[in-house]
């Protein structure tokens, strides 16, 4: 999300002289996820004993237990984290692009080796790496593919990640309606997203507080602020394509009433 902010957003956060910031933060990530895949079909996706962590609540520099490590691998695979941390390597690619090239192709190059890497013996992590179930468990790995697809064809331009997407993996893995064109069942399921943000909306969530979409009790305030991002993109959307309003099950919002909510939501998380 951090890169996909910055490549929406970079000229008005560099107005705001946060652009630097934010390409600081975002290579303190991929660091860390370059140094995780020592080859290419391995990845460490844990360090610690969750069991125990969750019960630690001291500094990372104090800590004296033992941290092992997780990993996925040929023997082990783990379909979702590797196809996560592939999309989260091409999309930061795109920002490094102009301004240091060849960390970009580095980035690029780990992304594409992940890539495949999820694509090969399709298995989820939490199978895999059992203890992870109780904390970190996942349903699926069928949209984090799509989504490492999506980003390895921004990055690159090449057809074969397109047609990944658009193609059978896209009916099998993401649930279109037979005979329903891409861009219709994306459209539609963006506009059914939106209607469930809208207060005024009759599909509108009752799970929040006064003005904090809620999910659910960890890390609660990450989901509220990809949903702000979100809406505030679809409301651009909305304008450059100049779509004035959306139909929620009877009512009609605008452009402005996206942001309207989203601007409550997130001046609550900030």
């Amino acid at each position: 999300m951090l890169s996909w902010t910055i490549l929406e957003y970079g000229d008005q956060m560099k107005a705001v002289n946060q652009l630097e910031p934010a390409r600081d933060s975002l290579k303190w990530v991929t660091e860390y996820l370059v140094n995780v895949h020592p080859s290419h079909d391995v990845l460490y996706i844990q360090m610690g004993n969750p069991k125990l962590d969750h019960r630690c609540w001291a500094r990372p520099e104090n800590m004296t237990k033992q941290r092992p490590l997780a990993q996925v691998d040929a023997s082990a695979p783990g379909t979702e984290v590797a196809a996560e941390t592939a999309a989260t390597l091409a999309s930061a690619s795109q920002v490094f692009k102009d301004i240091d090239s060849s960390y970009s192709s580095l980035l690029l190059w780990h992304a594409k080796q992940l890539f495949t890497f999820s694509g090969r013996g399709k298995e989820s992590y939490s199978i895999s790496i059992p203890n992870v179930q109780n904390f970190y468990n996942s349903t699926s790995y069928r949209d984090e593919l799509l989504w490492a697809a999506s980003w390895r064809y921004h990055a690159t331009g090449e057809r074969f990640y397109f047609e990944y997407v658009t193609g059978k993996n896209g009916e099998d893995f993401a649930d279109w309606v037979a005979g329903m064109t891409s861009w219709l069942v994306l459209r539609k399921s963006a506009e059914a997203v939106m209607c469930n943000l809208l207060p005024g909306s009759p599909t509108g969530t009752a799970s929040k507080t006064n003005s904090l979409i809620w999910i659910n009790e960890w890390n609660t305030l990450q989901h509220p602020v990809a949903l702000a991002f979100l809406a505030v993109l679809y409301s651009d959307c909305m304008l450059t394509s100049r779509t004035t309003k959306i139909y929620c099950s009877g009512s009609y919002f605008t452009p402005l009433d996206n942001e309207f909510e989203i601007c409550l939501v997130f001046v609550f998380c900030v």
